[in-house]
């Protein structure tokens, strides 16, 4: 069976080999680029591979094969989270008029800062941004708001 191009070794390059910082200890782990866990050999902890790129997998064919079909289920159940959120953030950015720029630079910039695939940003800043510039504070929430009741 051929192997994927990027799980086969003899096209990695020199950084396919790096450390990883264990949360609990600050130990380094050794991890090769297509490992997923590894135990710490200073405190015996399961440190995640933070820099792992399993990017092919919402896109190759035999992704399923690759990593087995609970990471797969798992990554493409992100995958959908993704689109959901992305189409969520287009449809309040098509409620904003052009002419609204900081507010639209607000959301935006909320929308990249937010990590959590579940939800277009956290809201909590914007109580931040209140304290701040409480007019701009109430444009956002008004257009939040009408994007909510849109939804």
């Amino acid at each position: 069976m051929a192997r994927c191009p990027g799980q086969d070794t003899q096209f990695w390059k020199y950084d396919a080999i790096y450390d990883v910082k264990c949360p609990q200890c600050g130990g380094d782990v050794e991890f090769y680029k297509d490992e997923v866990t590894h135990r710490c050999k200073n405190c015996g902890a399961t440190v995640l591979n933070e820099k792992m790129d399993l990017a092919c997998l919402k896109w190759c064919p035999y992704a399923e094969q690759c990593v087995g079909p609970e990471r797969y289920k798992a990554v493409k159940q992100e995958k959908e989270l993704e689109e959901k959120r992305n189409e969520d953030f287009r449809k309040l950015l098509e409620l904003i008029p052009e002419r609204e720029l900081e507010v639209r630079k607000t959301f935006k910039e909320l929308f990249y800062k937010n990590k959590d695939l579940t939800k277009l940003f956290d809201t909590n800043e914007l109580f931040y941004i209140k304290e701040k510039n409480e007019e701009l504070f109430e444009k956002c929430i008004g257009y939040y708001k009408k994007f909510m009741e849109q939804r």
